[in-house]
């Protein structure tokens, strides 16, 4: 049974699961890799869009073989501890799972296998990129940095674009 004994929240007489249940709001440690919830988890501050897309290309990366997900035992222990830090941020009972956008998004990302390395090298070869990335908004293209072809370039692009627009007079 999906729910059990003690998954789920009660909204009446009706279990109703809810993100908190779900490792990283996404997979339930029943099924593992075979089933995916996208978009449970909703952002303190912050679209919802984006966060879906980032568990749609983690749950992509998991079917295709790029990232695998901890162990059935390993996901629960996470779970419980990300539970604690949900009942601290609950705003009211139908927004229990309720996330930091950028550190969510961001751990993600790292799972997915998306984060893109934009350390010192970045900072000496394109500073702008850089300062975009680490001192602008979170933005999901930022998860597209590393794409190749077309769909990276826009994104550097766009990142870089939006810093110059909101952050710069220049």
């Amino acid at each position: 049974q999906l729910l059990g004994e003690s998954g789920g929240s009660t909204n009446g007489t009706r279990r109703q699961l809810d993100g908190t249940e779900l490792f990283k709001n996404v997979f339930h440690p029943q099924f593992g890799d075979s089933l995916a919830f996208i978009g449970f988890a909703r952002p303190q501050l912050g679209a919802m869009p984006p966060i879906a897309e980032i568990q749609a290309r983690w749950f992509g990366a998991v079917l295709a073989g790029d990232a695998t997900l901890p162990t059935k035992e390993s996901m629960e222990v996470e779970i419980a501890a990300d539970q604690i830090q949900y009942e601290s941020k609950v705003f009211a009972e139908r927004m229990r799972s309720t996330v930091d956008f950028g550190r969510y998004t961001a751990d993600i990302a790292r799972r997915a296998g998306c984060f893109p390395d934009i350390g010192f090298r970045i900072f000496f070869q394109d500073y702008e990129l850089w300062r975009a990335f680490w001192f602008g908004p979170v933005l999901p293209q930022s998860y597209r940095l590393d794409d190749g072809g077309v769909r990276g370039s826009e994104a550097r692009a766009r990142l870089k674009s939006t810093y110059m627009t909101f952050f710069t007079r220049e």
